[in-house]
């Protein structure tokens, strides 16, 4: 890939601010005029703020290889053969980094022009140097000439980014405020004509329910028509919003009764509290580890994830509860349950489309039967 080279990072902030507008608008209005300005506008804070990228420039270490080079690209005093390749050891520099990978294939709106083809390995960014005459000054003339343009350019992204999370705030507060405004607007109108106004059904679901960008669905028996029925906890991020939709209508195929925590919980409720009882009172929990769940910085699936922990380890350990379910380029992090395991320990059901039903077959199994055990 060429290096901050792909698109503009203006267009990429920018997109990012109508996701969260978008998120707003979609979001359930009882709750959108119940929760505290501070409380909610955190919560955007916490999924939309940019995660800043970091290249480890002191953590540089090289390595080489090998390879086959076109004979225009030797320089002009060696003797070879244009439309022939010949071997040539390359010296590879690999910069490690954290935070926004997508960020080293944005431009910034500050820049150099100049650019360089890397390859991206497992965390980190690396180029190559072609080693032409086993000269070391003339190695190190030529990395350190792309180091100081990628540096550059990384500051000038960083500062772009920086300043845009500083913005964040601001923004989130205008379109919180403006859609509340539009709401009031609407009941005002209604509440005008001199008509009983009718609430929506606190068991209607909609499309809108799954793009929560906390990403919690909640599976369970609405009616409580069934004592033994069991009702499922289903942890995602938003960006998988499509697939868990997806996940969800097959559940309900299958019999099990599906409810969104956001007709749930009433005005007023600390809606964090009821997710909790949630958790306890579920049945099972179902955590979707995705490729977008990976490269989360911040969600509120982590503090999911860390309450159902809790919970796991006081249940017994010959039942199911906690079912990982691995979604499209997604695995399931090493993270401890405790007493020297880890959730790599637990069986998880990967969802492809070659075998989604299957799959979803033997979670359905696994789910139902609880209300007969």
């Amino acid at each position: 890939m060429k290096l901050f080279a792909d698109r503009d990072l203006r267009d990429f902030l920018e997109q990012n601010t109508q996701r969260l507008q978008a998120h707003v608008e979609s979001e359930d209005e009882q709750r959108l005029q119940a929760t505290a300005e501070e409380e909610y506008v955190q919560e955007l804070l916490d999924e939309f703020e940019v995660e800043r990228l970091v290249i480890r420039f002191d953590d540089m270490h090289a390595s080489s290889r090998e390879v086959e080079i076109e004979a225009e690209r030797f320089p002009f005093d060696f003797d070879v053969r244009p439309g022939k390749r010949y071997k040539k050891p390359v010296v590879r520099f690999h910069l490690p980094f954290d935070g926004n990978e997508q960020l080293l294939r944005c431009i910034p709106s500050t820049r150099i022009r100049w650019t360089i083809e890397v390859t991206l390995e497992t965390g980190e960014l690396v180029f190559e140097v072609i080693n032409w005459r086993n000269d070391p000054k003339e190695i190190q003339r030529a990395y350190e000439e792309v180091l100081r343009s990628i540096r550059t350019q990384y500051g000038h992204l960083a500062s772009e980014v920086d300043q845009y999370n500083k913005e964040i705030n601001k923004i989130s507060r205008q379109i919180l405020n403006d859609r509340r405004q539009t709401l009031q607007n609407r009941s005002d109108v209604l509440a005008a004509l001199g008509v009983p106004l009718k609430l929506a059904s606190a068991s209607a679901s909609t499309e809108s329910d799954l793009q929560s960008d906390r990403g919690s669905a909640r599976v369970s028996n609405t009616k409580r028509t069934s004592k033994a029925t069991p009702h499922v906890f289903v942890s995602y991020v938003r960006d998988d919003q499509t697939q868990v939709k997806r996940l969800v209508a097959a559940l309900q195929s299958r019999g099990v009764n599906v409810w969104l925590d956001r007709r749930q919980i009433l005005p007023g409720q600390r809606w964090k509290d009821a997710i909790r009882r949630a958790i306890r009172e579920g049945s099972f929990f179902l955590a979707c580890f995705s490729a977008a769940y990976s490269q989360r910085r911040r969600t509120y699936m982590n503090e999911e994830l860390t309450l159902a922990i809790e919970e796991l380890r006081q249940r017994p350990t010959d039942r199911a509860w906690f079912i990982p379910v691995v979604l499209r380029g997604g695995s399931v992090p090493d993270r401890s349950t405790g007493a020297g395991e880890s959730l790599h320990d637990l069986q998880w059901a990967e969802l492809t489309d070659e075998n989604w039903d299957s799959e979803l077959d033997r979670i359905g199994s696994v789910i139902l039967s609880e209300a007969v055990s």
